[in-house]
Formats: structure tokens, C-alpha cells, sequence
């Protein structure tokens, strides 16, 4: 019998895919094993008997539930695993998500100072979004979509910070 953290699996909720490409690996969907990042999803790999990382908007293009008479060994497989690993692959999966987030976010604040110092302004360093809503827009340079989420904002604009390093001290109409 497997927990999650006082709480029984229902083994019927969890999801078992296959690859349409007529691959025989099954791959398993946990809710309770997702991490914060929405673009991704863990799943467990019946095959190698392992949890990975994937990008959630490839899976649904190559992936199809799977409903024959293997799902129910690829879901012991999975039970097994988790009894054995399920707690310290979601540390080690947030510790992991942490740290790509601060990696991230030092990226970002140094190609800032790169962008403002171009700009011939005086650097003034960055600051945490102060507020409870998650914000979203464009660049206006490269176009790319922005949200809050690396939380970080200039601190003489107050704008998002963008991966390119731009802000609105260099927007113009």
C-alpha cells in the first residue's frame, strides 16, 4: 500500500500513457509527484523504472492513454518505485527546481546590468515584484512573453525584468 504524506494512493487515478509512435514504454502520471514549474511534468518510465522531467506541451503531442492489460504492471511498477524513492525524488525535484530558478534569475539580473549600463544609465540593482498578483506582458524589444515569474523587477523603473535583460528604462514610444 503506498502514502503520500498520511494519504492512501487510489491507484486508479493515476495516468498511463504510451508514445503513438508504437513505442512499448509506458510512462505513468502522479499528481501528487508534479512540481510548481506548469511547463513541466514528472513522469515515471515503466521501462527504466525511473522518474524524469518532461515538457508538458510535448507529452500531450506524442503521448495517448493506455487502458490494455500492462498499465496495471506499469502502475506496480510505479507503486514500487514510489514506496522506494517517491519522498526523496520530490526533495531532491524541488531542490533542483530552486536552484535552476536562482540560476535563472542571476542570468537575468546580469544581462540587465549589461542593458542598462548600455543605455548609459547608472545601475540600481534589482527588487523582488511586491505584489500578490502574477503579472504578464511582452517585451517590447524581443517580443518574448513576460510574467513574474523569477519575481525580480528594476529598481529605477519598476518594470519585469525580461530574459534578454530589458526593462523600461530603455522603452520608447
Amino acid at each position: 500500500m503506498s502514502y503520500i504524506i498520511g494519504i492512501q494512493m487510489n491507484h486508479k487515478n493515476l495516468w498511463v500513457g504510451k508514445p503513438k509512435n508504437g513505442s512499448k514504454r509506458l510512462y505513468v502520471f502522479d499528481e501528487f509527484m508534479q512540481h510548481k514549474d506548469a511547463s513541466m511534468v514528472n513522469l515515471f518510465c515503466a521501462h527504466s523504472s525511473s522518474m524524469k522531467p518532461y515538457d508538458r506541451r510535448h507529452l500531450r503531442s506524442i503521448l495517448a492513454p493506455y487502458h490494455d492489460a500492462k498499465r496495471e504492471v506499469a502502475i506496480s511498477s510505479y507503486l514500487k518505485w514510489h514506496d522506494k524513492n517517491g519522498a526523496d525524488f520530490l526533495t531532491i525535484d524541488r531542490e533542483r527546481h530552486i536552484r535552476e530558478l536562482e540560476e535563472k534569475r542571476n542570468n537575468v539580473i546580469e544581462k540587465h546590468k549589461e542593458f542598462v549600463e548600455k543605455l548609459g544609465f547608472k545601475y540600481h540593482g534589482t527588487e523582488l515584484i511586491n505584489t500578490g498578483k502574477g503579472r504578464k506582458t511582452r517585451c517590447y524589444r524581443c517580443k518574448r512573453k513576460l510574467d513574474s515569474e523569477i519575481d525580480i523587477q528594476c529598481a529605477l523603473c519598476h518594470w519585469i525584468i525580461c530574459l534578454c535583460g530589458a526593462c523600461g528604462c530603455g522603452y520608447s514610444r
